[in-house]
Parts: C-alpha cells; sequence; structure tokens
C-alpha cells in the first residue's frame, strides 16, 4: 500500500459516517469522487475544492457508500466542503414571480381601461371583438 492508499483508507475508518459523492463540475462532464459528511442527494449543489484549490459549486450526480472507493489511487480524495440549501432563494424567486405576473396583469388592465377610454368604448363586448379582429391578422 503507498502512502496515499493508506490515507485514504485512514480517513474512511475515522469518518465512519463518510459518504462517496461523484460530482461534475460542467454539465454532462466527467464525474469526479469526493468524500462527503453532509446528508447530500443527487441533484443538489455542494461546493468543493476544484483545480488549483479554487472553490466550484458543482451537482451531485452520485451518493454511494465511501467503502465503495477505489483506495489504491495516486491521490487523496477531497472533501465536500459545503451544501447549499436554497430553499429561501427559490421561495423569494416564486413570490418575485409572482408579483411580476399581477404587476402585468394590473398594466395590461389599466393600459386597457385607457385606450376604451380614448376610443370611447364603453361596451366590453365591442373591445373583445376587435381584439379577436386584431388577433387574427396576425396568425
Amino acid at each position: 500500500m503507498t502512502k496515499v492508499t493508506n490515507v485514504n483508507a485512514a480517513t474512511l475508518i475515522v469518518g465512519e459516517e463518510l459518504k462517496a459523492v461523484k460530482v461534475q463540475f460542467t454539465k454532462n462532464g466527467i464525474g469526479y469522487s469526493y468524500l462527503c459528511a453532509h446528508e447530500v442527494e443527487v441533484g443538489q449543489q455542494v461546493v468543493v475544492s476544484g483545480f488549483e484549490g479554487k472553490l466550484k459549486i458543482v451537482e451531485v450526480i452520485e451518493v454511494v457508500d465511501a467503502l465503495d472507493l477505489n483506495l489504491d489511487v495516486d491521490y487523496e480524495y477531497k472533501l465536500v466542503l459545503s451544501t447549499i440549501d436554497t430553499t429561501k432563494h427559490d421561495h423569494v424567486v416564486t413570490i418575485r414571480d409572482q408579483l411580476k405576473l399581477a404587476i402585468d396583469r394590473e398594466q395590461r388592465r389599466t393600459v386597457l381601461e385607457s385606450i376604451k377610454e380614448r376610443v370611447g368604448i364603453k361596451d366590453q363586448g365591442i373591445l373583445n371583438n376587435l381584439l379577436k379582429k386584431l388577433k387574427g391578422t396576425h396568425e
């Protein structure tokens, strides 16, 4: 056994709760194995120390028992540094999207009311017929 193999094996013994995860740095890229002490699922984003020691956000593409790792490699397995929790972000984005839709609807309603006022249309049915005719000319 090489020194690196011994370090990898010792790490697994000491860190019994460790899992192995495969991550991708790019879409459809090669999967790289990391040790992970966090609860993670396939599809989740995690932070790892990538090439040249730079922090990278990557996607987990596989989670396996760390004991399935090949220990006879000439490098030490790196560790997943952190998980990314986007729950609050996703909630805010959902609310923002709903607000945008509500604002757009209100702006369209206001513009429509303004047009009706300018051209003197008081009957919604007349306006609907005009809109149908306009749509028909653009299809």
